[in-house]
């Protein structure tokens, strides 16, 4: 199927402003004019016929409506050739907020058009410009919005303006929205030896798709200058001819959809496999969600994006957003990223949209991953033996965003079981890591007894027993003003020969 039909599709579906993304958690559109933000999310909504909720620019600019297809839509007349015209609406930034996706499909007449972003800042009240790039003209045809940005410190407000740029032009455009993104989980690589808080060092051979090839060692990874260093070399060890750095987040953190990037440099030469991935946290597979993959040889000039799915019948199949590198040095630093929502993953290079997979084409997991970070060698793709080792992939960041409107993640254990006299147990969830902004807060809600807990504001701590039985205890998670809870059962067994 062509990327237009695809589009096509998509908006056929899209009924015009009355679509909330946050809708995908069953939330309801509010039905108040001026109701256009709704836990970081809004898009735009007729009402009665106009778009009475949005500022004109200038006041005396009038928005007209038509239908295509049965679809509403609104076309914006340009005033005059310096684009001061359109419609805005101001949001307020909420502190906890990191990012911003703009998304939508703008469809051009006559002129370019484009869709102004500009920030106000708390203290000085000036504005000040987001940068985005050029929509080119599709003569006709629709072009997708998809673009993200970084919210600056002293950002009070964002002011959304779509709007034309020529005196003659016009555009029309279709479910516009907005989407606040919180962080989640950062590493700026600012110490000295790997985070053990963030991180956990894979030692052990890897075995996926290559037996015999190589062994992951923990030394591999390093920490230096802001800097994560993964390096493979030709060394024996454990039987086999090659090692190699990775690192995990399994245990530590993970999280259901999200925004995901990180920032590498890696080799370009014979057998060297960089790639940054998720995966479930009992490595089941599929699903699989390939940030980055790519081989250093020169003869494959692609960046591989992949979306790893088990069909309906158990079967693994998959969809790819890959695209060529030929003008791409990635010996230099580029960032690499996934927009994972409910229904989709889209993929970014150094924040610039490259596709997204999604139904028809695919699933998007519905499984919370972690994040597996390695330099590996492959004898698949390149001759080793003509390369010079070391050979080193750097790492500058890793970022984890949560969409606003959806929960904190939060992953308890689901249950304990202890038997008496053995009279503690673990109580332990997964959550952001670190705790930046965060609290969390461990309550019993049932039991045959109060149990003590040790530390009640910590994800992980202990709760200790004086009799025997089934235990509930809750674990609520707040940042900002968003919050997530959870329970956990124990269950204490009375021991041989006690009831």
């Amino acid at each position: 199927m062509s990327q237009r039909a695809q589009i096509a599709i998509t908006l056929l579906t899209c009924t015009m402003w009355a679509l909330l993304l946050a809708s995908l958690a069953g939330r309801a559109v509010g039905s108040a004019p001026n109701n256009l933000l709704s836990n970081g999310s809004f898009t735009v909504r007729e009402v009665n016929g106009s778009l009475a909720s949005w500022t004109p620019i200038p006041a005396s600019l009038k928005e007209t409506t038509t239908t295509e297809d049965g679809q509403t839509l609104f076309t914006l007349k340009a005033a005059d050739s310096h684009g001061q015209s359109g419609i805005q609406q101001a949001i307020s930034v909420q502190p906890q907020w990191s990012r911003m996706l703009v998304r939508g499909y703008v469809r051009v007449r006559q002129a370019g058009a484009s869709v102004d972003l500009a920030w106000r800042m708390k203290n000085t009240g000036q504005r000040v410009q987001a940068a985005l790039p050029a929509w080119p003209d599709p003569t006709g045809g629709w072009v997708e919005i998809n673009q993200l940005l970084t919210i600056p410190p002293d950002a009070d407000q964002l002011i959304v303006t779509p709007q034309t740029t020529g005196a003659a032009g016009s555009a029309d455009f279709r479910c516009l929205s907005v989407v606040a993104w919180v962080l989640t989980f950062d590493d700026e690589f600012d110490g000295s030896s790997v985070d053990s808080s963030r991180w956990t060092p894979t030692d052990t051979d890897h075995i996926q798709f290559q037996p015999g090839t190589e062994y992951f060692a923990p030394e591999h990874v390093t920490v230096a200058n802001g800097v994560a260093r993964f390096r493979a070399e030709h060394k024996p060890r454990e039987g086999y001819e090659y090692q190699a750095g990775e690192i995990r987040t399994i245990g530590k953190f993970q999280q259901l959809y999200g925004y995901w990037e990180f920032r590498v440099r890696y080799p370009m030469t014979e057998g060297v496999w960089p790639a940054g991935y998720l995966l479930k946290d009992n490595d089941a597979w599929p699903p699989e969600i390939d940030i980055m993959e790519s081989f250093g040889n020169v003869a494959n000039q692609t960046v591989i994006e992949s979306n790893h799915w088990a069909d309906d019948y158990g079967r693994h199949t998959y969809s790819q957003v890959n695209f060529p590198a030929t003008t791409i040095d990635r010996t230099t630093w580029h960032t690499y990223a996934i927009c994972w929502e409910p229904e989709s993953v889209a993929w970014y290079f150094d924040d610039v949209y490259k596709g997204t997979t999604g139904p028809p084409k695919a699933h998007a997991s519905k499984d919370p991953m972690y994040l597996r970070f390695n330099m590996a060698i492959t004898k698949s793709y390149g001759d080793m033996a003509k390369s010079k080792w070391p050979q080193d992939m750097e790492c500058k960041f890793v970022h984890a965003y949560q969409r606003n409107d959806m929960p904190l993640p939060l992953y308890p254990e689901p249950s304990v079981e202890i038997t008496l006299p053995a009279n503690s147990a673990t109580l332990s969830a997964i959550s952001c890591n670190p705790m930046t902004g965060a609290t969390a807060k461990w309550t019993q809600l049932e039991g045959p007894s109060q149990a003590n807990i040790e530390n009640p504001n910590a994800l992980t701590s202990k709760a200790t027993f004086s009799k025997s039985g089934m235990y509930r205890f809750n674990i609520t998670v707040a940042k900002g003003a968003s919050t997530n809870s959870r329970d956990l059962l124990v269950f204490v067994n009375p021991g041989p020969g006690r009831q």
